[in-house]
């Protein structure tokens, strides 16, 4: 039998909704959390379908969110997880769906009290955070998702992202960011351009792998590219073994500089 620390939970919590991503990354998340999260935990799900999630995942109602329909693609469902209605007591770590995680992740709640996210790879040195993975203190944030309620269309008609938007909300010198080699993005970090005859190198020192848009995980497992001409690459062997659910290690871990 595996053996958890003792303490007070921490908190995982995921969104699903519509048909973006299919059942299966719920619960394939949940697993790698199992194996790489050594603290106790609780696991959510905040979702508008909780057939077929895992038993031990906990579902959650997706809150009332008036999202106009031209901007239902959009991850503003994501301010949600600040909504007064949310269960969560303590630390809460929110990851999306397609992210891999690749080495231990109790580090990512030894900021407490503090707001984390990735600095966005697209716009460095802006003051936006990447919201894939953000970590915050239960209670605390309430704020954003009354703002983001008070006039919906408004905000999402003057932000061009709900990250621009959080991470104008959590305020300057409010917002963290992780260090940077934890977070790596498998496009920009991963890919060579000779994407169809080089496999995907794998991103070292780094413990969460965040997918953006496509391909998706199963997509580079596959050697897959949807809307992509010519729509193959090749094959991303290693990955699967961190995806699946016995994953076999084959990546000696390097020393982050």
């Amino acid at each position: 039998m595996k053996l958890r620390a003792v303490g007070d939970p921490v908190n995982i919590v995921c969104m699903r909704w519509g048909t973006r991503h299919p059942v299966l990354y719920v619960n394939k998340l949940y697993q790698m959390v199992q194996r790489r999260l050594k603290k106790p935990f609780n696991f959510y799900c905040i979702t508008d379908e909780a057939d077929e999630l895992l038993p031990g995942i906990l579902k959650i109602p997706m809150p009332e969110m008036h999202i106009a329909s031209d901007q239902a693609f959009v991850d503003w469902c994501k301010l949600g997880v600040f909504s007064p209605e949310m269960p969560f007591k303590g630390q809460v770590l929110f990851l999306d769906l397609d992210v891999v995680l690749l080495d231990n992740i109790d580090c990512f709640f030894q900021y407490k009290g503090q707001f984390r996210i990735i600095e966005s790879w697209s716009q460095p040195g802006k003051g936006v955070g990447d919201a894939a993975v953000f970590c915050f203190d239960a209670g605390k944030h309430h704020g954003i998702f009354e703002a983001y309620m008070q006039d919906p269309r408004d905000i999402m008609t003057s932000y061009d992202s709900v990250q621009h938007f959080l991470s104008v909300a959590v305020g300057q010198g409010r917002l963290h960011y992780w260090p940077n080699t934890w977070c790596r993005s498998f496009k920009r970090h991963c890919l060579s351009k000779w994407l169809r005859f080089r496999e995907a190198s794998f991103p070292y020192a780094a413990k969460i792998l965040v997918f953006q848009g496509n391909p998706k995980p199963h997509h580079a497992i596959e050697g897959s590219w949807p809307g992509l001409l010519p729509a193959r690459m090749k094959p991303v062997s290693w990955l699967e073994s961190y995806w699946s659910e016995a994953p076999r290690m084959t990546h000696k871990r390097r020393r982050a500089s």
